[in-house]
């Protein structure tokens, strides 16, 4: 396995040359996520190929103000500046239907979508003299209940390949 570290919009790669991208925890910061979505899309290769992305779950921060893929890109500048970033390095904080959105736009096919990590009031549980993998067991069981991993979650993971007609 390589790793290689690059600028997102401008990857130092042969079109269709990479068999797996990971863009872990990166479209949230980026001004651009399409530059990087086209950019990526060239370089996997046809077929069996992955993109696996993660990024912050914005429903968990709804309840205050925070600047979407949506808002951001319907409203003016101006008016932008007022919203408060559920983290300050953060341009885009995507729901799960704006992720799924942006990477159909974009040419992807989506194979799997999961919620990554319930927050607080759950996390209270690790204080509690429980092993572990029985508090992960329990986190995993109400991952699965849409509802609360929609409002909970921390994090969404979603993979996806190139669509055929790209």
């Amino acid at each position: 396995m390589d790793f290689l570290v690059a600028n997102a919009e401008y990857l130092p790669l042969k079109s269709e040359s990479a068999n797996c991208i990971i863009l872990g925890e990166l479209l949230e910061h980026l001004s651009e996520p399409d530059k990087v979505l086209i950019e990526v899309r060239r370089v996997l290769k046809a077929g069996a190929s992955f993109l696996i992305i993660s990024t912050p779950n914005a429903e968990r921060f709804r309840k205050t103000k925070t600047r979407t893929y949506t808002d951001t890109c319907l409203m003016p500048k101006n008016k932008l500046d007022k919203f408060k970033f559920g983290a300050n390095t953060h341009v885009f904080e995507f729901t799960k239907e704006e992720l799924l959105s942006l990477l159909s736009k974009n040419h992807y096919e989506i194979l799997y979508f999961t919620y990554l990590w319930l927050v607080p009031p759950f996390s209270l549980l690790y204080k509690i003299p429980l092993p572990s993998r029985f508090i992960r067991r329990i986190e995993t069981m109400l991952l699965n209940v849409p509802a609360i991993a929609q409002k909970l979650s921390s994090d969404m993971i979603c993979v996806v390949t190139r669509s055929s007609f790209s």
